[in-house]
């Protein structure tokens, strides 16, 4: 009886000698995720979107949101038939997506939606002073340049990707962020013309029919753009 009474003392003087203990301590709902869920993500990216910058924020839980853009300039050929057409590409490719990091950290799931405009313009390349088109053959004289261009259909285009980005979820500033997937913006618009078309008979039809298998050319190529970039970001 007596250790009893022992032993309730001290616990009793041990709550008085440090009061209010327990109650300093958090709940563990009130203990906030990994990382800093504030501050303003800053960053330069460089991948199949072009080279540009990109903004994030943090603004709850696991959620991240970004907007940013890029720009590049490339020379691509197209075959179609027995002809190849050299063309020189300007891309703008800009917008915004919405991450979501279901584990807390850097790996991340994201959809957004982008203005993603091509436009290839070029000429068909010729070996010699003739072309065949359609199973004619044309002198390169009398037809004029035979002009091709390749162009977005829908610049409004959907983004589904993955990746991993720590800018958020570290107590490091610096992070490097990789994004990979694709950007579906349709079926290209193109268009195959020659200079002199209305002057001869017959060209107008086989360029017409050179434009089908142009376009079967471009379609394996151009409904889906794969996104693959790198990013070096720093947090404020």
């Amino acid at each position: 009886m007596r250790r009893a009474v022992g032993v309730s003392g001290i616990c009793i003087a041990l709550s008085i000698a440090v009061p209010g203990a327990k109650a300093d301590a958090p709940p563990d709902d009130a203990v906030p995720p990994l990382g800093n869920p504030g501050g303003l993500g800053v960053g330069m990216v460089i991948g199949t979107t072009g080279v540009g910058g990109e903004l994030s924020v943090r603004p709850f839980s696991n959620v991240v949101l970004r907007a940013g853009g890029g720009w590049f300039a490339l020379d691509h050929d197209f075959s179609a038939d027995s002809n190849t057409y050299k063309l020189k590409a300007d891309m703008i490719s800009v917008g915004a997506t919405l991450d979501w990091h279901p584990f807390a950290n850097g790996f991340r799931l994201s959809a957004g939606g982008r203005y993603h405009n091509l436009d290839m313009t070029g000429s068909a390349s010729a070996s010699g002073a003739t072309i065949d088109l359609n199973g004619t053959t044309y002198l390169l004289a009398a037809t004029g340049p035979i002009t091709a261009s390749v162009k977005s259909s829908n610049t409004v285009a959907p983004y589904l990707g993955l990746g991993y980005d720590s800018t958020h979820f570290s107590e490091s500033r610096w992070a490097i962020a990789l994004d990979l997937g694709v950007i579906y913006s349709g079926m290209p618009t193109t268009s195959l013309t020659a200079q002199n078309a209305a002057l001869i008979p017959g060209l107008q039809a086989d360029l017409d029919a050179e434009k089908k298998k142009f376009d079967d050319s471009v379609g394996k190529y151009g409904q889906f753009w794969p996104v693959a970039s790198l990013a070096l970001k720093y947090r404020f």
